[in-house]
C-alpha cells in the first residue's frame, strides 16, 4: 500500500507572513526606541519631572542648576519661632534642612535612561504610561538645629535673680527674688523638627520654662527677715541702780552678721549676733559698776572704838553674766530693758564687824607746846598714824 502526499493548507501562508511583518515591526520599534534613548543621553527625557519641576529636554548642567535652585528655595523658607511675644524668624537652611540634589541628579539621569541600552529601554517603557516624577530627597540635621536653638537661648534665657536681705537704720531691708526664664533646647527642637520638614513656611512655639526658681527664694528670706525683726524689736537699755543707758537699734543693727548657706541648689540665710560688739558694749558700762573697797572709819570714845563710817565693799562688772543676759533679751526675751551684772564683792580690808568690840589697851600722850619744829613734826607724825589699823605680826613705819 502506497502513501499519498497530503497538499498544504493555504492558510499557514498568511499567518506566517503575518508573524514575520509583526517581527520586522518589533524590530524597527525597537531599534527606534534604543536611537531615542541613546539620543537622550546628555539631556534630560521629556515627562521627567523632579518634586514636579518639568525638566524634559534640558542638559543634565541646567537640570541640575534648576534642582539646586529649588532646594534653596525650600531651604530659604522662613519659620518664626516664639517666645512669648518675642518672635525669631530663620530660614530652614540655619534650622538643618539639607536636599539631596546631586542624588536627585543621579535619579533624573537614570529615569531619561543614561547608562546601558537595556536601561535606557526600561526607562523609555516606563514613560509610556505617563510622566516620572522623581522625589528631592530632603534631611533634618539634628545637631545642627539643637545648635540653632540653643543659640536663641543667649537671647531668651533670663537669670534667676535671688532677694536679697540688708540691715539699714536699725530695721531689715528686702529686695525680692524675681523668677527667670530658660529654654528648653531639647523639648523645643524637637517641636521644631517637623516644621522645618513640612514644606512652605512655617510656625512653632518653643519651650520656654518662664518660671526658673531663684536659689535664695521668698520663704527662705521670710525666715531670715523675722530673725532681724526680731533682733530689733526695740533699742537695748542696760541699767544699774537706777541709771540707764539706751542702745539704738540703728546701733544694734550694726552687730547682726547675715550669712548665706548653699545647698544642692538652694540657699538659706542666718542671723546671728556679733558677740564681741555686744561685749565692747557692756564692757564700756564698767564706770557705772565698778567701785574700789572702801574701809570702816572708826573713833575713839570712853575706853572704846566705835564705827565712824561703815565699810563698803568693792565690785567690778561681771561682763560674761550681763553679756549673757543680753543676748538672751535679744534673741527671745520678753524685756529689752537688761540689769548689769556686777561681779562678786571684793571685800574692804578693814570691816565694822572688826571694829566692834574694840577696847583702849594703853595711852600716852607728849607735851604738844613745845618748839615749832617739835610741834610740826608730832602734827605729821599725827597725819601719818591716824585711822591706820596695824594687823598682829604687821609692821608700820613712819619712814615708808
Amino acid at each position: 500500500m502506497s502513501a499519498v502526499a497530503r497538499p498544504r493548507s493555504t492558510t499557514q501562508v498568511p499567518l506566517l507572513l503575518a508573524i514575520g511583518i509583526a517581527t520586522l515591526v518589533a524590530l524597527a520599534a525597537g531599534y527606534q526606541l534604543v536611537a531615542q534613548a541613546q539620543s537622550t543621553a546628555t539631556t534630560v527625557a521629556g515627562g521627567v519631572r523632579v518634586a514636579g519641576l518639568d525638566l524634559g529636554g534640558l542638559d543634565y548642567s541646567e537640570a541640575r542648576m534648576r534642582i539646586a535652585k529649588l532646594a534653596a528655595e525650600r531651604e530659604a523658607q522662613p519659620v518664626a519661632l516664639r517666645a512669648g511675644d518675642q518672635t525669631y524668624t530663620l530660614p530652614k537652611r540655619d534650622l538643618g534642612l539639607h536636599h539631596d540634589v546631586e542624588g536627585a541628579v543621579r535619579e533624573v539621569q537614570r529615569a531619561s535612561g543614561s547608562g546601558s541600552v537595556f536601561a535606557a529601554l526600561q526607562s523609555r517603557f516606563e514613560r509610556l504610561w505617563g510622566s516620572h516624577d522623581v522625589e528631592l530627597k530632603q534631611s533634618v540635621d539634628a545637631s545642627a538645629l539643637a545648635a540653632a536653638v540653643a543659640r536663641l537661648g543667649g537671647q531668651i534665657d533670663r537669670p534667676a535673680r535671688d532677694g536679697s536681705l540688708g540691715v539699714a537704720d536699725g530695721r531689715a531691708v528686702v529686695t525680692d527674688p524675681a523668677p527667670g526664664r530658660r529654654l528648653d533646647v531639647e523639648r523645643s527642637a524637637a517641636a521644631v523638627a517637623p516644621v522645618v520638614s513640612a514644606p512652605g513656611a512655617g510656625d512653632v512655639a518653643l519651650v520656654v520654662d518662664n518660671n526658673v526658681r531663684p536659689s535664695l527664694d521668698t520663704p527662705a528670706l521670710a525666715d531670715a527677715k523675722a530673725s532681724v525683726d526680731r533682733y530689733l524689736t526695740a533699742p537695748l537699755v542696760l541699767e544699774f541702780e537706777g541709771k540707764q543707758t539706751s542702745i539704738p537699734t540703728a546701733e544694734l543693727g550694726s552687730w547682726l552678721r547675715i550669712e548665706r548657706h548653699e545647698s544642692g541648689g538652694s540657699a538659706t540665710l542666718s542671723v546671728s549676733l556679733d558677740e564681741a560688739r555686744l561685749r565692747d558694749r557692756v564692757a564700756k558700762q564698767r564706770p557705772t559698776v565698778a567701785r574700789e573697797p572702801q574701809d570702816a572709819k572708826f573713833e575713839f570714845r570712853g575706853n572704846r572704838y566705835v564705827v565712824a563710817k561703815p565699810d563698803v565693799a568693792g565690785r567690778d562688772l561681771g561682763v560674761d553674766a550681763t553679756v549673757r543676759a543680753a543676748r538672751s533679751g535679744l534673741e527671745s526675751g520678753p524685756s529689752r530693758t537688761i540689769a548689769l551684772v556686777p561681779s562678786s564683792p571684793v571685800a574692804a580690808k578693814l570691816s565694822a564687824a572688826e571694829i566692834e568690840g574694840w577696847v583702849q589697851l594703853a595711852s600716852s600722850s607728849t607735851d604738844y607746846e613745845s618748839a615749832a619744829d617739835r610741834m610740826h613734826n608730832i602734827e605729821l607724825a599725827s597725819k601719818r598714824l591716824a585711822h591706820t589699823l596695824i594687823r598682829p605680826g604687821e609692821v608700820f613705819s613712819l619712814n615708808d
